[in-house]
């Protein structure tokens, strides 16, 4: 179950229950709140056409595990490698 403020997360859990994960993005985007498991299930279920969303949706869990983040950063490190898997090429570079 999504865990997003109560009319979001309804409706984004109704979205994702149909597959329709593009629309489930755009309902949780700021200022709505999700908690970061919700963010990274709609991103990891984002389209290659929407790498970009994806990217906005892990950054914000990363930024969220950050604040309470202990050594060794395993799950914060594999946040980063889903973020980068998800970055264009050009931007994977830079």
């Amino acid at each position: 179950m999504l865990q997003c403020c109560r009319q979001e997360g309804r409706t984004a859990q109704a979205l994702a229950d149909e597959g329709r994960w593009a629309e489930a993005c755009r309902l949780v985007q700021p200022p709505a709140w999700c908690e970061a498991a919700a963010l990274r299930h709609i991103a990891v279920h984002l389209g290659d056409d929407q790498r970009a969303d994806a990217v906005q949706l892990l950054q914000r869990v990363l930024d969220d595990a950050m604040e309470l983040a202990l050594s060794p950063y395993q799950n914060e490190l594999e946040l980063v490698q889903d973020i980068a898997r998800r970055l264009e090429p050009a931007a994977r570079a830079a």
